[in-house]
């Protein structure tokens, strides 16, 4: 099967920053011709932040397994729904997530950085005096995560540059640390893995995926060969959101497939 359209990146109910159900975003999924979606809840690690939410709960876990087979019922022979977990700072925890991700049928797994020594990127401060500082911060600890941690595919590489946009500031990673950023990509690509485009910077401040065309080009460079689209969508409208300005950059930089996650392995398809 060639020219597939695939959403590696979804959110649902289950996740704690979602209202939407799961057959909402399958509906929507219909309507838009796409062929599968791949669910991916949170499953974050907190360390000591109190803000009212729970992190490492198992019941997002079982939730999310619960609505996926309900639906794979439901729109069987309409749509694939594959059964993924977006795992926040998993590094942080490694022999929990080893042993849960051991545990749960799952088909793809998203390794995240959203928190830093315990505190969300969105609440840093950003500001041209520390961008320096913040973007090093945040390159360093994901380094750590892509090396430590247990994931198929890196989410939103560059998300640092999402909040910099919210505070007018402009972080172009590949420009200023682009050794830092190879590095990163070097221990993806050696461990097997590979990244996503999240096309939900499309439709926020910074107006371009993450990450960016540049890196995804200096990925390719490295030999990198994995790589899913995700729309990062928390509600049935963004649901398949950029995928053709995805597919568009990826036959600028070369790329000649992309990938969907099934039982932890990668299929290709012609794009």
């Amino acid at each position: 099967m060639k020219n597939i359209k695939i959403d590696c990146h979804v959110h649902t109910i289950v996740s704690p920053d979602s209202n939407t159900q799961l057959k909402a975003i399958c509906n929507s999924a219909c309507e838009k011709d796409i062929s599968s979606i791949i669910v991916t809840n949170h499953f974050e690690y907190y360390s000591g932040e109190k803000d009212g939410r729970r992190g490492a709960d198992i019941s997002f876990i079982e939730n999310s397994l619960k609505e996926i087979e309900e639906c794979k019922t439901e729109f069987e022979g309409k749509l694939e729904i594959l059964f993924g977990m977006e795992l926040g700072q998993a590094n942080q925890w490694i022999e929990g997530i080893n042993k849960i991700t051991k545990s749960y049928p799952f088909d793809y797994l998203i390794g995240s950085l959203h928190k830093v020594n315990g505190i969300d990127l969105k609440n840093w401060t950003y500001s041209k005096e520390n961008l320096e500082k913040q973007s090093i911060k945040y390159l360093d600890a994901l380094y750590d995560m892509v090396k430590n941690s247990e994931y198929d595919c890196v989410g939103h590489l560059d998300l640092i540059k999402r909040y910099a946009a919210r505070h007018n500031e402009k972080i172009d990673l590949i420009k200023l640390y682009e050794g830092k950023i190879a590095e990163i990509l070097k221990v993806v690509i050696e461990r097997g893995k590979g990244i996503e485009i999240n096309t939900s910077g499309l439709r926020q401040e910074v107006k371009e995926t993450m990450p960016s065309t540049q890196i995804i080009q200096l990925y390719k460079n490295l030999g990198g060969k994995i790589i899913t689209i995700g729309s990062d969508s928390h509600n049935e409208k963004d649901v398949g959101e950029g995928f053709e300005e995805s597919i568009n950059i990826l036959k600028k930089v070369g790329f000649k497939q992309i990938a969907i996650y099934r039982a932890r392995k990668p299929y290709f398809y012609d794009i």
